[in-house]
């Protein structure tokens, strides 16, 4: 069974044991409990993030796109399969949205920024935030094949919030979108 933690949505098509429902209109209100608990109740995994980097620049090429990866970084106390999650959606938005996607990073003592930038459109300054909502989207067809269903940037900001930072929309000057996921560096529990 899948489990969504999401709450408050009309009319969602979910999966769940195999097989598709449609949640009535009148549900005004659906929590489903989140499998997964803050970082301070579980424990991260010693993380070689310029690794992780590589295999999601490697998979992208599999595909037949070129990611881009520059930069170094100790390693650090994360979720890999969270963090590779977050990375994974933004590059795919980087390449749908914006034809290429690059990928710095940069290490410090407190945090790792993991930057993911396209040479795209970027983004009207007025719906920077609204992107980040859950489900929403700016391509308005709603059709599968121009785009997702809306949730990778919420999911994104999600996962490195649960990481100790954040992850805040920026158009870039000389053109494309400026997506910096700031994971800070946790310490592992005494």
């Amino acid at each position: 069974m899948t489990v969504v933690p999401l709450c408050a949505f009309h009319g969602v098509r979910l999966a769940a044991a195999g097989a598709a429902r449609v949640l009535p209109r009148q549900t005004s209100s659906l929590v489903f409990p989140c499998n997964w608990p803050p970082p301070r109740q579980r424990a991260g995994a010693i993380l070689d993030v310029l690794a992780l980097l590589q295999a999601v620049v490697d998979d992208a090429a599999d595909s037949g796109h070129e990611v881009a990866l520059s930069g170094q970084a100790q390693q650090l106390l994360a979720w890999p399969s969270e963090l590779r999650r977050a990375v994974v959606n933004l590059v795919e938005n980087a390449r749908r949205y914006g034809g290429a996607a690059s990928i710095v990073l940069t290490d410090s003592p407190a945090r790792v920024l993991i930057d993911i930038c396209d040479d795209g459109p970027g983004i009207p300054e007025d719906q920077l935030a609204r992107v980040m909502e859950p489900f929403y989207r700016l391509e308005s067809s709603r059709s599968r094949a121009t785009g997702g269903v809306g949730m990778g940037l919420s999911i994104a900001a999600d996962i490195a919030a649960r990481h100790g930072g954040e992850l805040v929309l920026s158009n870039r000057p000389e053109g494309g979108l400026r997506a910096p996921v700031a994971t800070a560096r946790l310490t592992p529990p005494a």
